[in-house]
């Protein structure tokens, strides 16, 4: 099973509701060695939350076998939504949460946990890394 890093970043933090938009690059080793694939796009009207997952549901898109993923990312409620299993609560509830709401979001947490049942994903909480850089370059080419 190949290895792959994903590593985003938006252009929103924290609660609010703007235009914005998410990057991510996606790294794994080859026979010919390391390659990075890359992903941008914005959203109007949008939240942090959101384009979080358009930047994962974007890279795991890329990917058409199934991989070890490793999803390197700032936003604590993406990572630990996905880790704590309320993915698999509200999909046996159809997507309703406990308390009786709809899931906010819940076209891309749809979306998210097809392309996830594919591969082995985990998360790790990030703010810097190797490509934070070229991410912030990809956020501001398309302003």
């Amino acid at each position: 099973m190949k290895t792959v890093k994903v590593f985003v970043k938006t252009s929103l933090q924290g609660p609010c509701i703007r235009d914005g938009r998410y990057a991510a690059v996606v790294e794994y080793i080859s026979s010919k060695g390391a390659v990075t694939r890359e992903i941008s796009g914005e959203e109007k009207e949008t939240t942090y939350n959101r384009s979080v997952l358009l930047a994962i549901i974007g890279a795991l898109d890329l990917l058409k076998v199934a991989c070890s993923v490793t999803v390197y990312t700032d936003c604590v409620f993406v990572k630990n939504t996905a880790e704590r299993g309320s993915l698999e609560d509200w999909r046996r509830s159809e997507w309703k949460k406990a308390g009786g709401g709809e899931v906010k979001n819940r076209d891309l947490w749809q979306q998210f946990t097809e392309l996830a049942d594919r591969h082995e994903i985990a998360f790790r909480f990030s703010k810097h890394n190797d490509y934070s850089h070229r991410l912030t370059e990809l956020l501001e080419a398309g302003q």
